[in-house]
């Protein structure tokens, strides 16, 4: 049986994406599907990263396994996810769909998350790629992971709008490290999802992650001014991001709900 929680303009739904996607989202409803979803490369699987955190223990959080991180069952997660954002029509015609991707290895790769996203059986088109730099070499051998792709599209039959102001133009570069203490093994930095919110949804507009892991995603769309639906399927994961999501909602706030410009700020660096 799944959990629902509640925080202020928040929602975290405990249970799997596509399913609860189809009870709880209305389609024509959702501005901004930013997600980061398993990557299909098996780490900690005795792999080359599992013997580096095994050997400087320099972060728990990242020795613990995901969920789903095998390639059929992050192709499966992905592929469902699609099929209810496009052709379940789950976002506006004038929504955007991100999605993170890893830059090269193992796993669903960039190239093959563009080709899914093009796949005319979802109803949805690729736009672009973003590169996420890490600000730091990464974890690897030969060449090292520094940087990760958001890849950004949209309904086939629509266009996504742009609310970063009509001549602003942003870089398809973002560089923000990762967070130095994560309590989670994949956590993104809350500054990384504010930049595509901040560029894709309006004030008031909904913003959904379906695997939504340690609730950044949800800290900047409440941070935003934004409403949040976040679905996540470990318990351990769920919890964390509704203490966090908790924390977010009990924070100061203007009369019209958007945040002081301060916290906006900190969000982009955090």
């Amino acid at each position: 049986m799944h959990r629902v929680e509640t925080f202020g303009g928040a929602i975290m739904v405990l249970g799997d994406a596509a399913p609860l996607m189809r009870k709880y989202i209305s389609p024509d409803s959702v501005d901004l599907i930013f997600c980061d979803p398993p990557y299909g490369t098996s780490n900690l699987d005795g792999d080359f990263l599992a013997r580096i955190n095994d050997e400087h223990r320099a972060n728990e959080a990242a020795n613990i396994e995901i969920e789903g991180d095998s390639m059929a069952g992050a192709l499966d997660l992905v592929e469902q996810l699609l099929g209810v954002a496009g052709h379940g029509n789950v976002l506006k015609t004038t929504s955007a769909l991100c999605i993170m991707a890893g830059g090269g290895g193992s796993g669903i790769l960039w190239a093959t998350l563009a080709d899914l996203m093009n796949a005319p059986a979802y109803n949805l088109a690729f736009d672009h790629a973003v590169i996420w730099d890490k600000r730091n070499p990464g974890m690897g051998r030969r060449y090292r992971r520094g940087y990760e792709f958001v890849m950004v599209g949209h309904r086939a039959d629509g266009q996504m709008s742009w609310y970063r102001g009509k001549y602003v133009a942003r870089p398809n570069i973002v560089s923000m490290a990762a967070p130095r203490k994560r309590e989670h093994p994949n956590e993104k930095p809350v500054g990384l999802a504010l930049e595509f919110i901040l560029n894709h949804s309006p004030v008031g507009g909904l913003v959904v992650d379906p695997f939504a892991g340690s609730g950044s995603t949800g800290v900047a769309a409440l941070r935003a001014g934004r409403r949040f639906i976040g679905i996540e399927s470990e318990e351990r994961w769920f919890d964390l991001a509704c203490r966090r999501l908790e924390e977010e909602a009990r924070a100061p706030r203007l009369d019209n709900g958007v945040p002081t410009q301060m916290a906006i700020e900190e969000a982009v660096t955090s």
